[in-house]
């Protein structure tokens, strides 16, 4: 799910002239417990986000955990509302919370347009839990989130034989 060269110093300009935002969220899945099943459908949104976020200046990351969606989305802020809306109609979503939608300095996965960081079994992150917290627990939550996909998302790349840095 990489950008081109051309692609991501395209990104990199965009994200000057507009305002870059990330807007982290987790969502339980309704994909059931069939593994193969749920892998094919990550493909299907690795896939769509391909094709779909070059055009919005978007990039991000995925996980699945545990029977959750756990995603970061960096991009103009107006883009992520589009998107985000779509996320919240997708029938493969329920009970979306978000974590935090704020002003993000940098791209974190900006060569990507969407980086996948894995699929596991055991969730990492409960979504109870956000439930329940307030507003400050739910960004610390995030930002933990954040630096879980960065670390899975680099040891995915280093698995592949791949060498690639997270900022640009």
């Amino acid at each position: 799910m990489a950008f081109s060269q051309r692609e991501s110093f395209l990104l990199q300009g965009y994200s000057v002239v507009s305002k870059l935002y990330h807007l982290a969220y987790i969502s339980e899945s309704t994909l059931g417990e069939n593994e193969q099943f749920v892998r094919d459908e990550l493909q299907q949104i690795l896939e769509a986000a391909k094709v779909n976020n070059p055009a919005l200046s978007v990039t991000g990351a995925l996980l699945y955990s545990g029977g959750y969606f756990c995603q970061l989305l960096e991009g103009p802020q107006g883009n992520l509302e589009q998107l985000f809306e779509k996320i919240m109609r997708d029938d493969r979503h329920a009970r979306v919370e978000v974590l935090f939608f704020d002003p993000a300095p940098k791209r974190l996965f900006g060569i990507w347009a969407m980086a996948y960081a894995g699929y596991e079994v055991q969730a990492r992150f409960d979504i109870r839990g956000v439930r329940s917290v307030t507003q400050l627990n739910a960004e610390h939550m995030g930002q933990n989130m954040i630096e879980t996909l960065e670390r899975m998302v680099l040891e995915r790349q280093t698995n592949l034989g791949h060498t690639a840095t997270l900022h640009v």
